[in-house]
């Protein structure tokens, strides 16, 4: 039960962070790509689909090649209103070679009482615990995607695409400097360096912002609802040079990591925007045992 605590009060964070856990020509269309958000943020439901994806090759014990797939996958259901809730469904896939192992975990959100309850469960037990009334009371939809977003980030449009739902036009915008540094915050790439000492990690993160390049995001609007539909970036390009770039600054050499990346992208999805199926909590969670 202590895995699952821990477990939860992780995914907590990162719904709080993530989701709750978050859609040619030139010129500057930042604009429009507020007014998305402002209409999603009027939302009182959606539904989401956030994911990681990573693979990368490098070399076992023996020295042979192996080919490494890593995805994380959180379906999220979330209604701001008459009062908040929200049902997370989170799933890992870890391919190694032949090797396969998969990890799932539910949680549900909800009001009960005065307070709110968190309900998580593996698919064989359950377990209770309590969320801040203040964590739930003050989410929005945009908590979502703020991952995907920067302080005066300019978009800029660069054409239409057809989705799963319609129409959407997408727009971009590349990041760099400090921009592009608060976004490998947020999709928490720098955990690693949270217990360096404040000087170490301001000195990491200004040369980061010096020495990578640009970060391109990705946004689709939906044409007939104004709703943005889409996010992505790509992170395959830049991760090498981000491990070397911290590298140097703490006073080592350029060295490759032993892994050839192919793949690293963070994506999210967003539907059903007012419409979103209502969460109900499986009787099975009657049976919770309470978080110590």
């Amino acid at each position: 039960m202590n895995r699952m605590k821990r477990a939860g009060a992780t995914a907590l964070a990162a719904l709080l962070t993530l989701s709750l856990a978050a859609c040619s020509g030139g010129g500057d269309q930042t604009a429009e790509v507020k007014a998305a958000q402002a209409k999603l943020d009027a939302a009182t439901s959606f539904e989401s689909v956030y994911r990681t994806e990573m693979d990368y090759s490098m070399a076992d014990a023996d020295g042979e090649t192996v080919s490494v797939s890593v995805t994380n996958q959180m379906k999220v259901t979330l209604f701001t209103a008459p009062e908040p809730r929200l049902m997370a469904d989170t799933t890992t896939e870890l391919t190694s070679g032949e090797e396969h192992m998969s990890q799932n975990m539910t949680i549900y959100m909800l009001k009960e009482g005065e307070g709110y309850s968190q309900y998580i469960t593996d698919g064989s037990r359950w377990a209770k615990g309590t969320v801040a009334s203040s964590d739930m009371e003050e989410m929005t939809p945009t908590d979502s995607i703020q991952l995907f977003l920067a302080e005066g980030a300019a978009f800029r449009k660069v054409g239409t695409e057809t989705l799963e739902g319609g129409d959407a036009v997408k727009y971009e915008n590349t990041l760099k400097g400090a921009q592009l540094v608060e976004a490998l915050d947020n999709v928490q790439l720098l955990d690693s360096i949270s217990s360096m000492s404040e000087d170490q990690q301001s000195k990491i993160r200004s040369d980061l912002g010096k020495n990578l390049k640009g970060l391109t995001v990705h946004i689709w609007v939906d044409e007939a609802t104004g709703y943005p539909v889409r996010y992505e970036m790509d992170l395959t390009a830049i991760l090498e040079d981000m491990t070397d770039s911290i590298s140097k600054t703490l006073g080592g050499h350029s060295e490759k990591s032993g892994r050839t990346m192919t793949r690293a992208v963070v994506s999210m999805t967003c539907a059903n925007f007012n419409s979103a199926a209502e969460i109900v909590l499986p009787d099975a969670a009657a049976d919770a045992e309470p978080m110590g």
